[in-house]
C-alpha cells in the first residue's frame, strides 16, 4: 500500500474516533442536564430533596466514569425510576391520608375489652407518628402492612375466649370471672378479657330455676366464675350481668406478701419474682385464655417494665402484659423469691401479677378448702388436739369467707392478707392433722341472722375475753356489742376454783387480778397467761418519744394533745417533755384498755384503740408466766402482748402487769386446746367463745345449665 494512501487511511481513523468521543461526551453532558431538571425540588419536602439530590449526585458520578451512550442511557433510566418512586409533598400529603384512613377503618369494627382498645389506640397513635415522617410511598405501604399484623395479634372480645356467645349484632355474652373491681371508675378485670367497663345503668341479676332475680353489685365477688356478661358490641360496655345460679363462690384470692413481717410497703410489694413447678407451668396474659407452657422444674422471672408485668424464661421475654396469670399444669407452684419459716413456699392454685408502683404485687388465687390447708397449721401447731384444730379450722373458714364478701380489697384485686393483717397463711406447710380437720369439718361456717360471721381469735386469753367494738374503733367512742355473735366472759379461778372477779371502774382491782400468777382458766397452759414489764419512766420517755409521732401519724383521730380544756389532734412535738405519769382512762368490759392517758412535764396525750396502745412500746423484754409458774421468764417482743394490762409505779420504775397475747376477742386459740384436752368437742369449744350463732353448710352447688342466648330475651330492653 502506497506511503500516502497510509496516511489518508490514519487521518480518516482519527477523524472517526474523535467524532465519537465528542458524541459520548455530548450525551453525558445532555444527561446530566436532563437529570438535573428532571424535577422541581421545591415541590417536595426536605428530606426527599436530599434524597432527589443524592440520585442525581450518583448518577452524575456514575455518568461520568460510563463507557458508552447506552450505558449512560441506563443510569438515566435508573435515576428517574428512583426519583419517581417519591413523592411530591401533594402527592405524600394524599397518600398519607389515605393510608390513615385505612389504618383507622381496619380496626372500626373489632370489638375490644378496655385495656386492649387502650393498646389498640397506642398503636395506632405511633403508626400515624411514622406515616407522617414517611417520604415514600414503599415506606408508606411497609407501615400499613406492618400496622395490620400487629393489630392482627390484639385478641378481640370474640375471639379471646372460648365462652363467647354472639347474641344478635348489638350483644355477645362472655363467662369470665371477675379479677378486679374499680368501682370509682366503674371497671371491671374480667378473666380472658382485660378491663371492661360498666355503666350506673349496668343491671345485674341472678337466673335462678329458669327466672331472673335482679341483684346488686354487693352480691358480686371477686374469683365468681359462674358470671355472664353482656357486652354491647358497639360501645365495648357491660350492660348486663347474669349470675347463673348458685352465689356461693369457693375460691380465695390472697395478698403474698414479700415478707409477712409488713412494716412497709418493702414488705408488701416484689421487686422481682421467680416461680416454678414440678409439673409445668401455663402463663397467659389476664386479658387472654391463650397460654403458653413452660417445662417442668423450669424457672420464669418477671418484673414490672414500663408499668406493665414483663416474664421472661431466661433471657427471652415471654409476655408484657397488664396482668399476667400462672397456672400449674400439675402439683404447685413454687415461689422461689420469697422466704417463709417453712422454707420456700409452694401454692396451691394459680398466681396473679399485677404492676405497682415500680414494683409487683403477687395474688394467689386458690379453692378455699386449699387454702385452709397452710393457714390452719400456720395459725395452731398441728400438733394440738384435733377438736382444737376443728375449732381453728371453722374459724379460719369463717373468718376467711367473712372477707370474701366484704370485699374491701376489690380494687386491688384480692380479698385477704397473708399475714397477721388477715390470717397467716402458708409460713408453715401442710400437715396431715391440720388437713383431717379441715376435711372433717369441710364448708362449715358460722352464721349470725343469716349473714356469716367475722369470727376472729387470738392466741391467749387473760382469764376473760372482749368484744369487737372494744377492740376496734374508729375515733374516741368505742361501740361495744354483746347482742350479736360476741360476748364479753370472765373464765378465770383461783387455786382452790373460786371465780375471779374484778371491777373495771377501779384501777387496784385490775391490777390485783392482772398481778395474780397462778390462774386456773383455759389460758393456763400458755406462757402467755400472765405477763410483766417494768421500764423506768426515762426509759418510757424515750419509747414514747420515738413512737408516739408515729401513732399519731397512722391514726391521727386516735392520738390526741391536751389543749386547754379538750384534747385534739396536733402533731407531736419533737420534744415530749419528761413522762410523769401514765393511767388507763377507760376500759371494756373484758378488762382491755380503751384509752390510756399519757402526762407529762409539758404535755398531757391520750391513745386510743387497742393496737395503738401496745404499739408505743417496742422492742421489749417482758416476764411471761404460766397459770402454774411461780415466777416470769423473760422474753423479747416487738409490743406489747395485749392491752389488758394495769399499772403500778414504784418509785421512778412503772410496771405493767397483764395477761394474754392478742386482741383478746372471739376465740383463744390456746384455751380451745385447753378445752378439747378437757374433752370438749369443737361445738363447745366455739359456743363458748362465740353467741348465738348456728353453723351452716358453705359448699357451692353445680352450676345449672345455661343458654345466654334464652337469658337474653329475659333481660329487660
Amino acid at each position: 500500500m502506497p506511503k500516502r494512501f497510509k496516511l489518508v487511511l490514519c487521518f480518516l481513523l482519527s477523524l472517526l474516533l474523535l467524532s465519537g468521543c465528542v458524541t459520548l461526551e455530548k450525551a453525558k453532558a445532555n444527561a446530566i442536564q436532563e437529570l438535573s431538571s428532571y424535577v422541581d425540588l421545591a415541590d417536595y419536602l426536605e428530606n426527599a430533596r436530599l434524597q432527589i439530590q443524592g440520585i442525581i449526585d450518583d448518577a452524575q458520578s456514575a455518568i461520568e466514569e460510563a463507557g458508552s451512550k447506552a450505558e449512560v442511557d441506563r443510569i438515566v433510566t435508573d435515576a428517574k425510576t428512583q426519583i419517581n418512586q417519591i413523592l411530591t409533598k401533594k402527592a405524600l400529603e394524599e397518600y398519607q391520608t389515605h393510608a390513615i384512613t385505612v389504618l383507622n377503618k381496619y380496626i372500626e369494627a373489632k370489638t375490644y375489652s378496655v385495656e386492649n382498645q387502650q393498646t389498640v389506640q397506642e398503636i395506632l397513635r405511633s403508626y400515624v407518628s411514622e406515616i407522617i415522617k414517611a417520604a415514600s410511598a414503599q415506606e408508606i405501604e411497609n407501615l400499613v402492612a406492618e400496622y395490620k399484623n400487629e393489630i392482627d395479634g390484639i385478641p378481640q372480645i370474640t375471639d379471646e375466649m372460648e365462652d363467647v356467645v354472639i347474641i344478635n349484632d348489638d350483644y355477645q355474652a362472655v363467662r369470665g370471672e371477675i379479677l378486679m373491681h374499680q368501682e370509682t371508675q366503674k371497671r371491671l378485670f374480667v378473666d380472658g378479657i382485660g378491663n371492661v367497663s360498666y355503666t350506673s345503668d349496668t343491671k345485674v341479676y341472678q337466673f335462678v330455676r329458669g327466672n331472673l332475680v335482679e341483684k346488686n353489685f354487693a352480691d358480686l365477688a371477686l374469683a365468681m366464675k359462674n358470671l355472664y356478661f353482656y357486652i354491647n358490641r358497639h360501645t365495648g360496655r357491660i350492660d348486663y350481668i347474669v349470675i347463673n345460679g348458685d352465689l356461693r363462690q369457693d375460691a380465695i384470692k390472697v395478698f403474698i406478701n414479700r415478707s409477712t413481717a409488713v412494716t412497709g410497703d418493702n414488705d408488701r410489694y416484689h421487686p422481682s419474682i421467680t416461680l416454678s413447678s414440678s409439673g409445668g407451668l401455663l402463663v397467659r396474659s389476664g386479658s387472654t385464655k391463650k397460654t403458653e407452657k413452660i417445662a417442668a422444674f423450669s424457672s420464669i422471672a418477671l418484673y414490672n417494665e414500663q408499668g406493665k408485668v414483663a416474664l421472661y424464661q431466661g433471657s427471652t421475654r415471654k409476655l408484657l402484659a397488664e396482668m399476667v396469670i400462672v397456672e400449674p399444669i400439675s402439683d404447685k407452684i413454687t415461689v422461689t423469691s420469697i422466704g417463709r419459716s417453712q422454707g420456700t413456699p409452694s401454692y396451691y392454685g394459680r398466681m396473679e401479677i399485677t404492676p405497682v408502683n415500680g414494683n409487683l404485687q403477687l395474688v394467689n388465687n386458690v379453692n378455699l378448702e386449699d387454702y385452709l390447708k397452710t393457714v390452719v397449721p400456720s395459725e395452731m401447731p398441728a400438733s394440738w388436739n384435733l377438736e382444737a384444730l376443728k375449732a381453728q379450722a371453722i374459724c379460719a373458714r369463717t373468718y376467711a369467707l367473712a372477707d370474701m364478701l366484704n370485699q374491701r380489697y376489690a380494687a386491688n384485686g384480692y380479698h385477704v392478707d397473708d399475714s397477721v393483717m388477715s390470717q397467716v397463711y402458708n409460713n408453715a406447710g401442710e400437715n396431715p392433722r391440720s388437713n383431717q380437720a379441715i376435711a372433717e369439718t369441710k364448708g362449715l361456717v358460722m352464721q349470725y341472722n343469716g349473714s356469716v360471721i367475722s369470727a376472729v381469735f387470738f392466741s391467749t386469753g387473760s382469764g376473760a375475753t372482749g368484744l369487737p367494738g372494744d377492740a376496734w374503733f374508729e375515733g374516741t367512742t368505742p361501740v361495744p356489742d354483746n347482742t350479736g355473735p360476741y360476748h364479753s366472759t370472765l373464765y378465770a379461778f383461783d387455786e382452790q376454783g373460786n371465780p375471779l372477779s374484778f371491777d373495771i371502774e377501779d384501777e387496784s382491782s385490775m391490777l390485783a387480778f392482772y398481778k395474780r400468777i397462778k390462774v386456773n382458766s383455759y389460758d393456763m397452759d400458755s406462757v402467755y397467761q400472765r405477763w410483766h414489764y417494768q421500764e423506768t419512766k426515762a426509759g418510757i420517755t424515750s419509747q414514747l418519744q420515738n413512737n408516739l409521732p408515729a401513732r399519731h401519724s397512722a391514726k391521727p383521730d386516735q392520738v390526741l394533745t391536751k389543749v386547754a380544756d379538750s384534747f385534739e389532734s396536733r402533731p407531736i412535738p419533737a420534744d415530749i417533755g419528761t413522762v410523769t405519769d401514765l393511767n388507763p382512762v377507760s376500759r371494756g368490759e373484758g378488762g382491755l384498755v380503751t384509752c390510756l392517758e399519757i402526762e407529762t412535764t409539758k404535755y398531757i396525750f391520750r391513745v386510743y384503740g387497742e393496737y395503738n396502745i401496745r404499739m408505743l412500746f417496742r422492742n421489749l423484754t417482758i416476764g411471761t408466766a404460766t397459770g402454774t409458774s411461780n415466777g416470769y421468764t423473760n422474753r423479747s417482743f416487738s409490743f406489747l402482748p395485749s392491752a389488758y394490762f394495769a399499772l403500778e409505779t414504784s418509785g421512778d420504775t412503772v410496771h405493767f402487769y397483764g395477761g394474754g397475747y392478742g386482741h383478746g376477742t372471739g376465740m383463744s386459740q390456746y384455751g380451745a386446746n385447753n378445752m378439747a384436752s378437757r374433752g370438749k368437742t369443737f361445738e363447745e369449744i366455739l359456743k363458748f367463745y362465740y353467741n348465738n350463732f348456728e353453723f351452716v353448710e358453705w359448699v357451692r352447688v353445680e352450676e345449672p345449665t345455661f343458654n345466654a342466648k334464652e337469658v337474653f330475651n329475659l333481660l329487660p330492653n
